[in-house]
């Protein structure tokens, strides 16, 4: 009883705290939008300025503090389960320990996956606004990219890989027992392996912020929500599928209403 009830704190304090680093993400990416909006107040209204050269390209370490802000607020909710199944096997095999350090070191592995996917996106930020492909809220100015990326975002989510990826993040607990490693640094490992496989799952989803504008807050949180339903979902309901079929018809229609 006394082992339940510290696994039940742990888990209250550690998913209290993955709240006020989501809450902290969200904060700072409202920040940023609200600095956007004054510098270009006329995209930031909804009327979209399609000119590329109108792009100043932010640098790189500011694309990279954006990015990493955007992985920190919309991932923190989708890696509770995981963060809870790592509190259970930990508990379980080091009942006379408190598993609340070690759990600290399974979430910095895991955001570290996800670092690495924000500096590969702002290097293409920075990229496409060095080549002046992006609109001053970050979308891409093509709307034959945007169609491009819509439509393969959906043929991934249609994809065996996705499948599994999907599979394995609705069930980490059984991922976690079959690749435990005890201590600090097995903590670390753990993370930063469950997070390459959440970069795996959703990297095609966080490439829609290409196509939507990398601070537009509001297809951020959707986007988020969306991640979050892929776990939480029962499998049966193949809402990864679904995604998948609405998004290459999306990207189908932009194709054609262009070239119409």
């Amino acid at each position: 009883m006394a082992t339940s009830a510290q696994l039940r704190r742990d888990r209250a304090i550690l998913l209290g705290g993955l709240a006020c680093v989501s809450a902290t993400g969200w904060f700072v990416l409202a920040h940023m939008s609200a600095v956007s909006a004054g510098l270009h107040p006329v995209a930031m209204s909804g009327m979209l300025m399609t000119d590329p050269t109108n792009a100043p390209n932010p640098g790189y370490g500011m694309a990279l503090a954006m990015w990493a802000a955007m992985t920190v607020a919309m991932m923190a909710p989708a890696t509770a389960p995981g963060l809870s199944a790592y509190l259970v096997l930990a508990h379980r095999r080091h009942p006379d320990r408190s598993a609340m350090l070690a759990a600290a070191g399974f979430l910095a592995g895991y955001f570290g996956a996800w670092l690495g996917y924000a500096a590969l996106a702002a290097a293409a930020q920075s990229a496409l606004a060095t080549a002046m492909r992006l609109t001053p809220i970050g979308a891409l100015a093509s709307p034959y990219l945007a169609a491009g990326v819509l439509i393969a975002a959906g043929v991934y989510q249609l994809t065996p890989l996705k499948r599994v990826c999907v599979t394995r993040c609705r069930s980490p607990l059984l991922q976690l027992m079959g690749m435990w490693r005890d201590g600090g640094s097995g903590a670390l490992r753990l993370g930063v392996g469950h997070g390459s496989w959440c970069v795996v799952c959703c990297w095609a989803l966080m490439a829609l912020m290409f196509v939507v504008g990398v601070m537009n807050l509001f297809w951020m949180a959707v986007i988020a929500i969306f991640i979050l339903a892929e776990r939480l979902a029962p499998a049966r309901w193949r809402i990864d599928c679904i995604a998948g079929v609405l998004l290459i018809g999306v990207g189908a229609w932009v194709a054609l209403a262009v070239a119409g």
